[in-house]
């Protein structure tokens, strides 16, 4: 089976793409037949060249139809005859084409959504968007928490469609064990309000008048 990656965000580099970074970077001793195609000359392309070997899309940040045309055959031709191939949408603005391509040749799809479905900074006219390429388009819907896919639900997205895969990152060696009983809590993700830090810290204040025991709070972002 081949796998297509396809990520056509070409503007912004945040942690979607940091994570497709790290999703690329492990793809090479997964055994796995993957290939991801993103934007030429974005960020996003020159970052995964160093560690895959992407193909270029073009790109089609200002929505249109011939963009996604241009899209579609430039995925096409990446796509092997006679072998099954599942198509990939990295994030929601992917998904479009992500459901066009497997509509049209019979691809298997997935969509992997990293923020809440209705965020304030997704447009109502991409949140519709969305909501039609998971319902018609998209076989599977990965949500990286649990959060997000109750989310989905809550916005009328197909249950049977969804999944909770959390977001992983590179093996690391953790540290030495440290003799004490003092409790470390940790934040990490961007410093923005959409990320909940202000809950965190209501948290946070809640927890201080009733902890019996010393405790920590780590943010790094």
């Amino acid at each position: 089976m081949r796998v297509l990656i396809i990520h056509n965000e070409e503007e912004y580099y945040a942690g979607a793409e940091r994570m497709l970074n790290h999703f690329a970077a492990g793809l090479g001793t997964a055994g796995v037949d993957a290939t991801v195609l993103a934007v030429a000359g974005s960020r996003t392309f020159n970052e995964l060249a160093d560690l895959t070997d992407p193909r270029p899309i073009p790109g089609n940040q200002k929505f249109s139809p011939a963009g996604l045309a241009r899209q579609f055959v430039a995925v096409c031709r990446e796509i092997p005859p006679h072998v099954p191939t599942v198509i990939h949408g990295w994030s929601a603005r992917d998904w479009e084409l992500t459901s066009l391509v497997g509509r049209l040749t019979g691809s298997g799809t997935l969509g992997t959504l990293h923020d809440h479905p209705a965020a304030d900074f997704i447009s109502r006219s991409r949140q519709t968007l969305m909501r039609r390429a998971a319902t018609l388009g998209l076989d599977r819907i990965a949500c990286v928490s649990h959060a997000v896919r109750h989310a989905c639900v809550r916005h009328r997205y197909p249950a049977d469609k969804l999944v909770t895969i959390h977001n992983g990152l590179p093996e690391q060696t953790p540290p030495g064990r440290r003799n004490n009983t003092r409790l470390k809590l940790g934040f990490l993700g961007a410093y923005s309000h959409r990320k909940g830090l202000d809950v965190l810290f209501q948290i946070i204040a809640r927890y201080a008048d009733t902890a019996t025991t010393d405790w920590e709070l780590h943010l790094a972002g």
